[in-house]
């Protein structure tokens, strides 16, 4: 007898199953089998990592009966300090998984009463939060060819100035998600010359949702930058977070202005690490926010370095330039021997 898989990939092929997988961390977006196989065959550090995690949504159908509800699975599995799997979890995971088939093996899968038996208890899992769930969903429903939800039509209604904006308050999560998963040029359009009616609710809910699927044209983007500087608080930050989630060079451009300024306040330097991270992968902006994060006397100028190391792109030009860092540099007073060496 052959020994049983030891990845999650193994028993999904051995059992004939072709899951879909997403990324349900720094991005939501669709995640490729073979980066999940490589990922468990510790070939590969996790691409999107999250608070040292690689946070995954498998969905799929059960063994033998595909049409059925698919079943989701919400894991977050643990990084080392190169962002590769730790697999002791993930292991024990397996072994729980494969007990279970053995009991029942078409339907030990399935949920009983709401509650999936191989979740409960396990430290893998994870319960994604009202948006991230949100935007799954709307991600989900559109790679599997099906219509939005129910909630949909208010929100595209909303947004396209059909009904009262009077009331953006009652719009849920799920509607905006929706529309904005599926959302093309025209649309982007359409939104950026309604942004300035938008109260202050419906453009925070807008932009959280924008911050994962992020803005393609100039005249959205554009408008994101606009209402950032005519609005205050948290309902600015949540422009910038919108705008810079864009890897189109406007969003650069605005990056490159952030970094210009003489102080930056910490918000911006968070929106920057986690949302506007892709602009770092240039050699005088991430310089500049290496600079600005060593002068701030508030943030945890050690958790954001790792958290920035996991990232495979990021780490070995931010490595390079904690080695290099000239010693006058507020960035050389800040690193500790330990840290640089």
């Amino acid at each position: 007898m052959s020994a049983p898989p030891l990845t999650l990939s193994g028993i999904f092929e051995q059992a004939s199953i072709s899951p879909r997988l997403y990324h349900l961390g720094r991005e939501i977006a669709p995640c490729s089998p073979e980066t999940f196989q490589a990922f468990e065959d510790q070939r590969l550090p996790w691409p999107l990592p999250w608070q040292q995690r690689a946070r995954v949504a498998i969905t799929f159908a059960p063994p033998g009966d595909s049409t059925s509800t698919p079943l989701v699975w919400f894991l977050a599995f643990p990084l080392d300090e190169q962002g590769l799997l730790e697999p002791a979890m993930r292991d024990g995971f397996i072994h729980r998984l494969l007990a279970t088939l053995g009991q029942q093996p078409l339907d030990a899968l399935a949920p009983v009463e709401g509650v999936d038996p191989l979740m409960k208890d396990n430290p893998l899992a994870f319960d994604p939060p009202p948006l991230t769930m949100a935007l799954f969903h709307a991600l989900a429903a559109r790679d599997a060819g099906q219509p939005a939800s129910r909630f949909s039509e208010m929100a595209e209604s909303y947004f396209n100035g059909l009904s009262t904006r009077e009331h953006g308050s009652s719009l849920g999560w799920q509607g905006v998600a929706d529309i904005v998963a599926r959302k093309d040029e025209t649309r982007e359009r359409q939104w950026a010359m309604c942004l300035d009616a938008l109260d202050d609710q419906a453009l925070q809910a807008l932009c959280a949702c924008l911050e994962f699927f992020p803005p393609t044209t100039p005249e959205l983007l554009e408008a994101l930058a606009e209402q950032n500087s005519v609005r205050t608080g948290e309902v600015a930050y949540s422009c910038a977070r919108a705008g810079l989630a864009s890897r189109e060079g406007r969003a650069s451009q605005w990056a490159d202005t952030l970094l210009g300024r003489d102080v930056l306040a910490d918000e911006d330097l968070a929106i920057l690490a986690v949302r506007g991270w892709h602009h770092l992968e240039h050699e005088t902006r991430l310089a500049s926010f290496l600079e600005h994060l060593a002068r701030s006397s508030t943030l945890d100028m050690s958790r954001w370095l790792k958290e920035l190391a996991l990232l495979p792109r990021l780490r070995l030009p931010l490595i390079m330039m904690l080695r290099d860092a000239p010693e006058d540099s507020a960035l050389a007073l800040r690193l500790s021997p330990v840290t640089r060496h």
